[in-house]
């Protein structure tokens, strides 16, 4: 009779403690799992930090705390982790009275975007590890990771294509009898710029300057429509990056810059479009924006050509230059372009296409051309 009283009591007392234990468990139970507070780019490292804050005397012997991130933030192989659409981040903690626990998790930056965590999923295991308690935590932090850098070496064509279409405009009103000073050849000039006897002199390349009513300005259109049932994901994530990569060499030359395309804003839904802007707050701006441009959202985009019409006033009465990329070759789109071309606007037209895919692009007076290849994945 003495034991089953004594195994009674146990019993109670087990009790009560697992149903303290389950009510308590969570009070004063603080969990934080944010990114690193400045953005990545394609193809670099970033992190995310695990913080676990235990403010009671009451201990929590194993804690698991989950979270879903995105597959492009590649983290390196764990039995922990498992791979899915989202990858589903599990990490087990003890954690003792009054104890604070900070991790952290290195990232693989695989692919541009806006990620973010809305919640952390507690699970804690109960005294005896026969029941698990849960609770879910609302997290607030996010990641942009910024369009990678196409080569250098490849930049430097269509940056001196664009150059010379920007010198194109500028002949049309710039006094060449006005000279307004020297600087030094930065590989975009024209030849017939050159001043042999100033270079000589300063055994620099030197390029003669003239007054001018110019203010270049370029205006970059970008397509992600497919043209074909097909999705060519590597050609729209490649124009992206040339967009990108374009559009900030331009900018830090000071050339004032704006971006349209036909895709849609992972946050706002809207097309992704940056008016015209210059200086270092444009390139965040156009960073950003790329960076959100969802090619997986629901709505097919539109054709580029209604975007380029819309703004075929301001386009063909102002000395912008239009940078159009795309893969798309219909007639639509070249009617578009001839039409604005005749009225003034001037094009540099990159077509993206897979390397073994031919073009020349087609023949509207006025539009420079220039084929960048993209190896196909595939």
């Amino acid at each position: 009779m003495k034991l089953i009283l004594i195994l009674g009591a146990a019993f109670l007392l087990l009790f009560l403690l697992e149903r303290g234990y389950r009510r308590f468990w969570s009070r004063d139970l603080h969990v934080e799992v944010h990114f690193q507070p400045h953005p990545a780019r394609e193809g670099e490292e970033a992190t995310l930090t695990e913080i676990i804050e235990n403010r009671k005397v009451l201990p929590v012997p194993m804690l698991q705390v989950e979270f879903l991130l995105d597959r492009s933030l590649g983290i390196d192989e764990e039995e922990n982790a498992s791979l899915s659409d989202q990858l589903y981040k599990r990490d087990v903690f003890s954690v003792s009275f009054y104890q604070k626990i900070s991790r952290t998790i290195p990232l693989k930056c695989r692919k541009r975007g806006y990620y973010h965590i809305h919640e952390a999923n507690l699970i804690a295991g109960g005294l005896q590890m026969e029941k698990n308690y849960y609770k879910d935590i609302p997290q607030d932090t996010f990641l942009y990771v910024y369009p990678g850098d196409v080569s250098i070496d490849r930049l430097k064509l269509p940056m001196h294509r664009l150059g010379g279409v920007l010198e194109g405009r500028r002949g049309m009103v710039e006094d060449p009898f006005a000279f307004a000073g020297m600087r030094e050849y930065d590989g975009t000039d024209p030849m017939n710029r050159i001043n042999w006897k100033a270079s000589a002199r300063s055994g620099n390349l030197m390029v003669n300057l003239q007054n001018s009513t110019y203010s270049p300005r370029v205006a970059c259109f970008v397509d992600v429509e497919d043209v074909t049932m097909w999705k060519h994901m590597e050609i729209h994530e490649e124009a992206i990056r040339l967009a990108a990569s374009l559009l900030r060499s331009v900018l830090k030359k000071g050339i004032p810059a704006s971006l349209y395309t036909n895709g849609e804003d992972l946050l706002s839904g809207s097309l992704v479009q940056v008016p015209e802007g210059s200086g270092r707050g444009q390139t965040e701006k156009i960073n950003r924006s790329l960076s959100r441009l969802n090619l997986n959202a629901k709505k097919r985009p539109g054709p580029i050509s209604v975007e380029l019409l819309r703004m075929e006033h301001e386009l063909t009465s102002t000395q912008q230059v239009v940078v159009l990329i795309t893969e798309n070759q219909g007639e639509a789109l070249q009617d578009a372009v001839r039409k604005m071309a005749s009225k003034g606007a001037s094009f540099l037209w990159l077509g993206v296409f897979y390397k073994k895919e031919g073009w020349s692009g087609p023949n509207i007076h006025g539009v420079d051309y220039l084929k960048w290849e993209v190896e196909h994945e595939g």
